[in-house]
């Protein structure tokens, strides 16, 4: 299957808010990771299979793959701990159905 795709656009649906802007997908010596800034040393994502499973952010962070998958993963990632909330309020996006009178 092949379909035309407004790449942009389609980033800005998965990646709502506004700190996942500041993040960057790092591909190197066939590794993929995400990193996000800190005023005092970036955090990467990683996957947890422990007791708390799911993603989060360490300063060791896990192979991705490819761009797709990285892209995918910090679009179910938590904030980051580190982030400052005046610079990255949360926004949610909420569909309203239109009230009948």
């Amino acid at each position: 299957m092949k379909i035309d795709i407004d790449h942009e656009r389609l980033i800005a649906y998965l990646l709502p808010q506004p700190w996942q802007n500041d993040c960057t997908i790092i591909t190197s010596n066939n590794q993929t990771i995400v990193t996000f800034p800190n005023e005092h040393q970036d955090v990467y994502l990683r996957y947890s299979k422990g007791p708390q499973q799911g993603f989060m952010w360490d300063i060791y962070g896990d192979n991705m793959l490819n761009n797709e998958l990285a892209l995918i993963a910090l679009s179910q990632a938590p904030i980051p701990i580190n982030y400052r909330k005046a610079e990255y309020p949360l926004v949610f996006k909420l569909p309203i159905k239109e009230l009948k009178s």
